[in-house]
């Protein structure tokens, strides 16, 4: 007979909360409802449970919250105190050490005694940002949570959050990353309407989900499958409902709905892996969508700094993320001038999202995500806007920034791509044809064919291959359109990728074996009478198929 103790999951769980005053009446309540919710967790998800309560730069009385972390990690796990990354109360103004939150998470992961064959999984309580308090989310708060949900992916700990009470205006921001902290780690977010009627069936789901969520170590990780599906899809101005934005324009409720629906039928058919959006406003919206698209629910999803004014990028990913940067600025190097003359160019226009994802369980990639300038004119609001010439230098000023960005992009992807044997692909609507200047900047030019052999793998080894190219190539027939504009049937919306996943590197690492494009719904308005409907995009997606082999 087997030992029934070796089908019982060990799980360590440390919750930890905020103790800055507001904070006081869930740790009662919380301390109020452990006995029962861990009873009710040994009936419905058996455990050898082990729950460590701790306040963060100090205690409540009369609860569960009796000891500080940073006390304990010192005194009990032996951690040295140059190594604590949460400031201790008295180095931050007001309550700020007391909710320094990332941090936290950062140290408890590192350094907590966690036994060494358990489910480890941290639940945090709190009511403002993550870095160090605030009543809004702001740059340095995404940063410190990507640090945090780092360190916890490395360490094997599930992150499970709690948004307590909060009067800000900017609270769905916090609540995001709340919940992006918890999702990109296996774990559950809840606020205080999930609390309503208590703490005790809360609890029970963060001890649950602690078994049943747990990150696998890369020694138990199951094989992935060898075909990787990689998306990119234009959501055409995603947005919440009675919002107005690009001044004049909101979704009524039912119509915010038909566009969901929507969506989420169009993701459903692309069937990818991952997925690179573009004019993304609320990340909500996002997040609506695929909590109600069964194969999406539990993906990871990063959104570039979602304000709610102005459209973003973001990414989806069913396979484990590594590691995302944001770029808003361009580097140095892509600054432009003409005849000594400086270009006024030094942003993009929407951000630039990379992400470091492991495809494998030995092969990592990177993604990009972008949305370059469109072709729409630049025109003063002063001028004519019915004018030729008007029209054709906001043409010109549009290409010009459209161009300065692909320059920008082309420096970051070089930093990337040379002199490194992982894959890299582009996804985004680059707002221009496959041959187009701008985006022959992005994928780089194929070496001349009289070049000597050493010369021609030195360009091989930064060029960006369209997927486009590639289908054409090993197809009778070419159909690929994303954007129909006054009859022009034009290719707007690309995947590139590096030389490691084509079929003719002999060195390659997979290959691209189909490309999709989802363009039905696209009507060409100059032979129908019928109109674009406001909830469909007025772009196709595409996905390429790749076939891992290695």
């Amino acid at each position: 007979m087997t030992n029934s103790t070796h089908s019982i999951p060990p799980v360590d769980l440390v919750i930890v909360i905020d103790t800055s005053p507001s904070m006081r009446d869930e740790a009662q309540a919380l301390s109020q409802a452990a006995a029962a919710a861990i009873k009710a967790a040994s009936s419905s998800c058996p455990s050898d449970l082990r729950t460590e309560w701790f306040g963060i730069e100090g205690t409540w009385k009369n609860t569960n919250f009796s000891r500080r972390i940073r006390d304990y990690l010192i005194q009990e796990c032996n951690a040295p105190e140059t190594e604590i990354r949460a400031r201790k109360r008295g180095e931050l103004k007001d309550a700020g050490a007391q909710e320094d939150a990332a941090r936290t998470i950062e140290d408890i992961a590192n350094h907590f005694n966690w036994r060494e064959d358990a489910a480890r999984a941290i639940f945090y309580l709190g009511d403002e940002a993550l870095e160090a308090g605030g009543s809004q989310t702001t740059q340095e708060d995404i940063e410190a949570a990507n640090r945090a949900i780092s360190q916890a992916k490395a360490a094997n700990v599930t992150i499970h959050t709690y948004l307590g009470k909060s009067k800000s205006k900017y609270r769905d921001s916090i609540q995001s990353e709340y919940a992006r902290v918890a999702s990109e780690t296996g774990g559950q977010a809840f606020t205080e309407q999930d609390t309503l009627k208590g703490f005790e069936a809360v609890l029970e789901k963060v001890i649950c989900g602690s078994c049943a969520s747990q990150p696998e170590t890369p020694s138990k990780r199951p094989v992935r499958q060898k075909t990787l599906n990689v998306g990119t899809f234009n959501l055409y101005n995603l947005v919440l409902p009675n919002v107005t934005y690009y001044e004049t324009n909101k979704y009524s409720p039912e119509l915010y709905q038909r566009k969901k629906t929507w969506i989420a039928r169009q993701i459903e058919q692309m069937d990818a892996d991952i997925i690179g959006f573009q004019e993304l406003f609320h990340e909500e919206a996002l997040r609506e969508i695929l909590t109600e698209t069964p194969d999406c629910a539990n993906a990871n999803l990063i959104t570039a700094n979602p304000t709610g004014d102005k459209p973003t990028v973001a990414l989806l990913s069913k396979v484990p993320v590594l590691n995302h940067q944001i770029f808003t600025e361009f580097p140095e190097k892509a600054r432009l001038d003409i005849e000594g003359t400086a270009i006024p160019l030094h942003s993009f226009s929407r951000p630039l999202l990379s992400v470091d994802l492991a495809l494998s369980d030995t092969v990592e990639c990177t993604v990009f995500v972008a949305h370059l300038k469109s072709k729409r004119p630049i025109i003063p609001e002063d001028a004519d806007r019915s004018d030729p010439m008007e029209k054709a230098k906001g043409q010109a000023r549009a290409l010009l920034r459209r161009a300065a960005e692909a320059t920008a992009l082309r420096v970051i992807l070089m930093e990337t791509l040379q002199n490194r044997k992982r894959p890299v692909i582009v996804i985004g609507d680059l707002n221009d044809s496959g041959l187009a200047v701008t985006s022959k900047i992005i994928s780089g030019e194929p070496p001349w064919e009289k070049l000597r052999f050493a010369q021609k793998q030195e360009i091989w080894d930064v060029l960006l291959y369209s997927v486009k190219d590639i289908q054409a190539r090993q197809s009778y027939g070419d159909f690929y359109y994303t954007h129909i504009y006054n009859g022009y049937y034009e290719s707007l919306d690309h995947i590139m990728v590096s030389e490691e996943l084509v079929a003719q590197n002999p060195d390659r690492i997979g290959k691209v074996t189909y490309v999709s494009v989802y363009n039905d719904h696209l009507i060409d308005e100059t032979l129908s009478y019928e109109d674009m409907k406001k909830w469909k995009s007025d772009h196709g997606q595409v996905v390429a198929s790749i076939r891992l082999e290695s």
